[in-house]
């Protein structure tokens, strides 16, 4: 892969073997998006689309009478579980940390049937449901170990 274009050999093209290996913008690794410039706001926005499909099709969980508690234990084992997977690798800027946030807040309204209309704030969401945000806390405690 060339990083940011550098090149490594002069005329630019790669072979193994006799094959020439084809340059790629960005490519699936284990998962995971591999782009050249290193950025992994895709990568987070593919990983947090597939964490809400996951989410929204639980829907009939979250409006049954479970305890909130048990809903959240659910909620973390699952959509965080898969919106965190490969984090290790990521590199996060402001906006991918905010999106990260948002996304949490959102599955915690969706466990307490919040409408959007409603104006209820973050804390009093967290406090509702006796929780502390903590996705961006994990991935971050991943990537430090």
């Amino acid at each position: 892969m060339v990083v940011d274009g550098e090149r490594s050999f002069a005329d630019g093209v790669f072979s193994l073997d006799g094959d020439v290996i084809e340059e790629v913008e960005s490519f699936e690794f284990l998962g995971s998006i591999i782009d050249t410039k290193g950025d992994c706001s895709q990568e987070i926005k593919r990983r947090l689309a597939m964490a809400r499909n996951v989410v929204q099709s639980m829907t009939k969980l979250w409006k049954s009478k479970l305890p909130s508690s048990l809903k959240v234990r659910l909620l973390r084992s699952t959509a965080f579980a898969l919106a965190s997977y490969g984090s290790e690798s990521w590199t996060m800027r402001l906006a991918d940390k905010k999106r990260l946030d948002s996304f949490e807040m959102w599955c915690y309204r969706r466990i307490l049937r919040i409408p959007w209309k409603e104006r209820r704030t973050n804390t009093w969401v967290l406090e509702e449901l006796g929780v502390e945000k903590k996705l961006r806390a994990y991935i971050v405690a991943r990537k430090l170990t």
